[in-house]
C-alpha cells in the first residue's frame, strides 16, 4: 500500500470523530427540547483494499481507517406505542372527569338553590298552610316555594343543555385539529420517505412526526402501523386517517343528531370520513366527547325529567282530591312532563287546595298530606338524593381514574426519557471521548507527515 495511505487513515479518524462531536453537540443543544430523541453515531472500520488476484494488489495490514455508517435515533417502538396508548387513555379520562365535575356544578347540590333545599321549602310551606289554611300569605308562600322547585329543575336542565352544546362545539374543533394534524403527518411522511430513499437520516423529521402522531392518539385513540421507508399509517377505528403521504378528513356526521333532543329521540352524534362513511372513534378526547354527547348528558337529562315527573305526580295525586277556597276540586298543582317544562299550574291563591271537599275554610287535611309527602319512603326527595349521590360517586370515581392515569402517563414518559432522553453527563463523557480521539487522529496525521518528510526530503542525502 502507498506510504500516503496513512494520511487517509488519519483523515478518516478526524472526519468520524468530528461527526461524533457534532452529534454530541446537537444532543446537548436539544436536551430540553420536548419530543427530541437523542442520536448516536455508528462507526465501522473500513475494509482494506483486496481487489484482484495479483500478489502486490493486496494489503495485509491492520486496516485503512474508520467510517460513519449511520446516524442512529435512539428509540424503543414498544415504549413509544405505550406512550401513545396511555396518553390517549389519559385524555379520555380527563374529558370524562371534566364532564362529571360540570354536572355536579349544574345540579347546585348541596346549596340553597339545589332541588333538595327547594323541595324542603315547598313541603314546609304546605305544613305552614296546614297550620293556617285560611291565610292568604301562607297560600302565596306555597306558590312561591313551588316555583322555586320548577326554577331549580329548569336551571339544571338548562345547564345540561348548555354542556351538551358546548361538547358538540368542542367535537367540531377537535375534528378540525385532527384534520390539520393528519395533513401535517402526511406531509412529513412524504419528506421522510424522500430523505430515507436518498440515504439521509431524517431523525429530526421523525421526532416532529412522532409528536404529531401522539397528538392524533390523544384526540382519537388511533393506532399506528409502520410503512415503507420510515413512513407510518394511522388508523382510527379501522379507517386510515393517514396512509403514507395522504390524509383523510373527518367531520361530524351530516345525518347525525344536531341537538340533545334529537339524541334523546333515538339519534346519535357520529364522525364520518370519506364519502360519509361512519368512523368509530375508540378513545382519546373525541371518543370521550362522543360518549358524553350520546350517553352521559342524555342520561342525566332523563334523570332530571324523571325527578320532575315524580314531583308533579305525587303532588298532583294529593292536590286533585282537595278543594280550593272556591270549592272547586280536581285541579293539578303542577303541569309539564320535563324538567325544563315543569311549571306551577295555579296562578290564583284561592285555587290552592288545603281542605277536603266540603271541609270548610279551616280544614287542613289536604295541606297536611301535601306537607307529609317529603317524609315518605318513596318521596321525590329520596329519589333525588339517590341521583345526587350517584352523580357524586361517578364524579369521584372519574377523578380517581384520571389521577391514577396521570401517574401512569408520568411513568411511561419517564421510561421514554430513559431510552430516548438526553443525559448531559453521558453526553459530556462522549464529548471528551470524541475530543481525545480527534486529537489522536490529528497527532497521527502529524506523525505520518513527519515520516513522509523524512522519506521524501532526507533520504539519499547521507554522505553529500
Amino acid at each position: 500500500m502507498s506510504s500516503f495511505a496513512g494520511l487517509h487513515t488519519a483523515l478518516s479518524g478526524l472526519v468520524a470523530q468530528r461527526y461524533g462531536l457534532d452529534t454530541t453537540g446537537a444532543n446537548v443543544a436539544n436536551a430540553n427540547t420536548p419530543g427530541y430523541s437523542r442520536q448516536r453515531v455508528a462507526m465501522d472500520p473500513t475494509n482494506p483494499s483486496s481487489t484482484g488476484t495479483a500478489l502486490f494488489s493486496r494489503w495485509d495490514g491492520p486496516g485503512t481507517g474508520v467510517r460513519v455508517t449511520d446516524l442512529q435515533r435512539v428509540t424503543d417502538e414498544l415504549v413509544a406505542a405505550r406512550v401513545r396508548t396511555e396518553r390517549s387513555t389519559a385524555q379520555f379520562m380527563d374529558v370524562d372527569r371534566t364532564a362529571w365535575a360540570r354536572l355536579e356544578v349544574s345540579l347546585g347540590e348541596p346549596g340553597d338553590t339545589g332541588l333538595t333545599s327547594r323541595l324542603s321549602t315547598m313541603w314546609a310551606s304546605f305544613q305552614d298552610l296546614g297550620n293556617n289554611p285560611g291565610s292568604e300569605a301562607a297560600r302565596t308562600q306555597v306558590l312561591q316555594a313551588a316555583r322555586g322547585v320548577t326554577d331549580s329543575l329548569g336551571a339544571s336542565a338548562a345547564g345540561v343543555e348548555r354542556a351538551w352544546n358546548d361538547q358538540h362545539s368542542a367535537l367540531k374543533l377537535a375534528l378540525d385539529e385532527v384534520n390539520t394534524t393528519s395533513a401535517a403527518v402526511a406531509d412529513l411522511n412524504t419528506a421522510i420517505r424522500e430523505a430515507t430513499a436518498g440515504g439521509q437520516a431524517p431523525n429530526e423529521l421523525l421526532d416532529q412526526r412522532d409528536a404529531l402522531v401522539i397528538r392524533l392518539s390523544e384526540l382519537t385513540g388511533g393506532q399506528v402501523r409502520a410503512g415503507e421507508l420510515n413512513t407510518v399509517d394511522v388508523f382510527v377505528g379501522g379507517t386510515a386517517v393517514v396512509r403514507g403521504g395522504r390524509a383523510t378528513e373527518l367531520s361530524v356526521g351530516a345525518g347525525g343528531a344536531g341537538d340533545l333532543a334529537a339524541v334523546r329521540a333515538g339519534g346519535a352524534v357520529g364522525v364520518t370520513g370519506i364519502g360519509g362513511s361512519g368512523v368509530d372513534v375508540p378513545g382519546g378526547r373525541i371518543g370521550a366527547v362522543l360518549v358524553g354527547l350520546n350517553s352521559t348528558w342524555p342520561g342525566v337529562m332523563d334523570s332530571l325529567d324523571a325527578a320532575a315527573v315524580d314531583v308533579a305526580t305525587q303532588v298532583n295525586a294529593v292536590h286533585v282530591t282537595g278543594a280550593g277556597l272556591d270549592g272547586v276540586t280536581g285541579r293539578d298543582f303542577f303541569t309539564g312532563t320535563t324538567a325544563a317544562g315543569l311549571t306551577v299550574a295555579l296562578t290564583d291563591t284561592d285555587h290552592v287546595a288545603a281542605a277536603v271537599p266540603g271541609g270548610g275554610v279551616l280544614d287542613a287535611t289536604i295541606a297536611d298530606r301535601l306537607g307529609a309527602i317529603g317524609q315518605q319512603a318513596g318521596s321525590p326527595d329520596a329519589g333525588w338524593r339517590r341521583f345526587v349521590a350517584d352523580v357524586g360517586a361517578q364524579a369521584q370515581a372519574a377523578t380517581r381514574r384520571s389521577t391514577a392515569q396521570s401517574v401512569v402517563v408520568g411513568d411511561v414518559m419517564a421510561a421514554r426519557e430513559a431510552v430516548s432522553g438526553v443525559d448531559i453527563d453521558e453526553e459530556l463523557t462522549n464529548m471528551v471521548m470524541f475530543q481525545r480521539a480527534y486529537e489522536g487522529s490529528a497527532r497521527m496525521l502529524t506523525a505520518v507527515d513527519q515520516a513522509l518528510d523524512t522519506l521524501i526530503n532526507r533520504t539519499g542525502l547521507v554522505g553529500r
